[in-house]
């Protein structure tokens, strides 16, 4: 077509006409400028003025354009009729077209989630765009995808719309537009299917070079090729979409754009949508599907499921059953006041957590064990009723004897308070040490322990939550347990009772640093918003960096200094798999424990579900195998760590020499060689090391009445082991 640029800058006169852009059926597009806002623009010309069709379509555009102020949708500036011009001023796209090569997975899901979020804005005014191609899918300067090119789109006048006319393009029609059938929002669905399919595998669903009649009739009735390199659960989302039927597709863009969420963050990672490397502007419920992911069991069935393709190719492996999770309302549920001189109660799924918390990882055999955790992991009865601790144990007790009516096994509930010791760390010649059941953390100096001395740095004595900004040793604890101190000095307590870690300072003063807020871990928050579960294990660099383990999430999250909390390893869904590749990938099955080495720049996880001692390189985000093989242990001596089975860690400790202390069903180290060393023949649950060597132990044993109790125990550099008064 030949346009006389004299007559646009007539029908436009604030703006400067600049190069043609591209041109097609519809006419031609060129660039522009608007002077006095200095804004770049396009110009889309109808190339056939006079054709009652095409301009009616041309103003159907417009007004499409003009109800559709989604970021993903090309922005309209104007709309002009002039002496039989048809011009739409829209935004300049800069950033280019889709190219149809393979890219990575989570690029392509958050491509799909994009566009889908757009559609939806699209059907909401009952617009189907009929033509969802990669060349209408563009690019602004900063990455942002934009649909374009509505001079298509049918507006819906009722709950369907016929196809009156053959419009769109063969390779990426739907069934029903080929057939002039029955359209809808699964119409556009399909051609975005097609799209995903290309960019997922590499490959077209059917051979592009077909005629446009072969081409319809694969549409029409060729099942699309199966997509065995792509992560299953995004595979199916896809497949789904291109299934023949449009009432067998997903029923919306919203419902396409939620599975699509899920099943990246079930299969990448609830991290993904940040790695994906492109900007996706879509509302809190889908961006919180694209963090989620599925709630696992705590122990493995006999069946045993595969894991989804990852994208580093690993071998199918056992897979913990897997439960949907609820659909998302999209809702926060309303606040609830906390009982008095308790936390806030973390919301309705701390039963399931509190369950999930006792159940420890199951044998690789398959047979379904339950044993007890730690005692002290337990909780307790208090002064106060608790509500939650009477229904968990009543629905313990009744799982409890179906397991016995089953005959599979049984188990111990053991007593509900184990009086002593629980965390230690050592901070230079100071031993600190949490007691639960007293809910109070000593400080202990020179090596003089016991269980009356010492001076009580934080806790009242009384279980409960207070006291946040205040004197530490007034303050309301409960079942404090782990322990970790800082360069500075400053004292870092896992509340378990409460769900939080807080931080005493070297003045005395107490803090909650993580917890206490209503959202799960999902993707870069702020401490205040986060809700813990149960923090089974906590590390704290020289620079105060906290890390904390999650076992129920399956992942390990890192807290800065200034309160940025980021999963920093796996992935939240449990399993096996990541080694050699970002830890932020891996999964990882029911974590119970973290060290960090003296210099901050490797972190060990016990991988307690897989058997295994994972280390994590913090410089490079890269994760390895450490210690096991993932068989069930008894982990042993003299052999290399990384040669045999590993049974339950619940305790780790790191020294500046590389050598690794694990504790469980006993304690031993992995010297720097690699080597496994004895250290004491202890059924372990907390230890630490001083730089001299001194390794104190947290023992669970029992008492002459067969009640389980703790004991403190220190082994010298040379071996000798002491029991110490508590």
């Amino acid at each position: 077509m030949i346009v006389d640029r004299a007559r646009i800058e007539e029908a436009l006169p604030g703006y400067e006409l600049g190069a043609e852009l591209g041109r097609g059926a519809f006419g031609l597009v060129i660039a522009a400028r608007h002077r006095q806002l200095d804004r770049d623009v396009a110009i889309k010309v109808l190339g056939r003025p006079g054709d009652p069709v095409e301009e009616s379509r041309f103003r159907a555009e417009a007004r499409v354009l003009s109800e559709l102020d989604h970021p993903h949708v090309v922005r309209l500036h104007d709309y002009v009729e002039h002496s039989g011009l048809f011009l739409l001023v829209m935004e300049r796209l800069s950033g280019g077209g889709l190219a149809l090569d393979r890219v990575r997975p989570e690029y392509a899901c958050a491509l799909g989630l994009a566009v889908a979020d757009a559609l939806e804005a699209a059907h909401r005014r009952r617009v189907l765009h009929r033509d969802v191609k990669p060349d209408n899918l563009l690019f602004a300067g900063d990455g942002t995808v934009k649909v374009t090119d509505f001079g298509i789109a049918k507006i819906i006048e009722g709950t369907t719309a016929a196809s009156s006319s053959f419009v769109g393009s063969p390779v990426y029609m739907a069934p029903e537009q080929a057939a002039l059938g029955r359209l809808g929002p699964g119409t556009d669905l399909y051609s975005l299917s097609v799209v995903l399919y290309r960019l997922l595998t590499g490959r077209p669903v059917f051979a592009v070079d077909l005629p446009p009649p072969a081409m319809l009739l694969a549409h029409l009735s060729r099942r699309p090729p199966p997509m065995p390199d792509v992560a299953d659960r995004v595979a199916g989302v896809v497949l789904r979409g291109l299934a023949k039927d449009i009432d067998d597709r997903q029923p919306t863009a919203r419902s396409y754009a939620l599975d699509l969420a899920s099943a990246a963050a079930e299969s990448f990672g609830g991290d993904w949508l940040a790695r994906a490397g492109l900007p996706v502007r879509v509302d809190e419920e889908v961006r919180d599907a694209a963090r989620a992911t599925k709630a696992v069991r705590s122990f493995e069935t006999t069946v045993g499921r595969r894991l989804p393709d990852w994208p580093w190719g690993l071998p199918p492996t056992r897979l913990d059953e897997v439960l949907p999770s609820a659909p998302s309302t999209g809702k926060r549920p309303a606040a609830t006041r906390p009982p008095p001189g308790r936390a806030p109660d973390p919301g309705p799924d701390s039963v399931t957590e509190e369950l999930a918390a006792r159940a420890p990882a199951a044998p690789t055999s398959g047979a379904l064990v339950i044993t007890p955790a730690p005692a002290w992991l337990l909780r307790r009865p208090t002064r106060r009723a608790r509500p939650l601790a009477i229904a968990t144990a009543l629905l313990g007790a009744v799982l409890a004897a179906i397991v016995v009516g089953l005959g599979v096994s049984t188990f111990d509930t053991g007593p509900t308070v184990v009086p002593g010791p629980a965390g230690v760390v050592a901070s230079g010649r100071t031993l600190y040490v949490s007691d639960p059941a007293r809910s109070q953390v000593r400080r202990f100096d020179s090596g003089r322990v016991s269980g009356s001395g010492g001076t009580v740095v934080a806790g009242s004595g009384r279980d409960g939550f207070s006291g946040d900004g205040g004197r530490a040793v007034d303050a309301e604890l409960s079942e404090p347990g782990p322990l970790a101190v800082d360069g500075n000095g400053n004292l870092y307590i896992a509340d378990i009772g409460n769900r939080r870690i807080r931080k005493v300072t070297v003045d005395g003063r107490i803090s909650t640093v993580v917890g206490g807020g209503t959202r799960a871990l999902n993707s870069r928050l702020h401490a205040s918003q986060v809700r813990l579960t149960q923090p089974f294990s906590i590390a704290v660099s020289s620079q105060g960096v906290l890390w904390v383990a999650e076992q129920q999430r399956n992942r390990i999250c890192r807290v800065q200094p200034d309160g940025t909390v980021e999963a920093y390893v796996g992935t939240g869904q449990a399993g096996f798999g990541g080694d050699g590749l970002y830890a932020s990938w891996a999964l990882l099955k029911a974590p119970t424990a973290v060290a960090l080495n003296p210099s901050g720049d490797r972190l060990y996880v016990a991988d307690q579900g897989n058997r295994r001692i994972r280390e994590v390189r913090v410089g490079s985000g890269f994760i390895r195998t450490y210690a096991g093989d993932g068989s069930d242990g008894p982990f042993r001596n003299n052999v290399q760590a990384t040669a045999g089975g590993l049974s339950s860690v619940y305790t780790l400790a790191a020294t500046a020499d590389g050598t690794v202390f694990l504790g469980g069903t006993d304690a031993r180290l992995v010297d720097p060689s690699g080597f496994v060393r004895p250290v004491a023949a202890l059924p372990t649950i907390s230890l630490a090391v001083t730089p001299n060597g001194t390794v104190y132990l947290v023992a669970e044993q029992k008492n002459t009445s067969g009640d389980r109790v703790h004991r403190l125990y220190r082994r010298s550099p040379s071996g000798e082991l002491t029991r110490l008064p508590w």
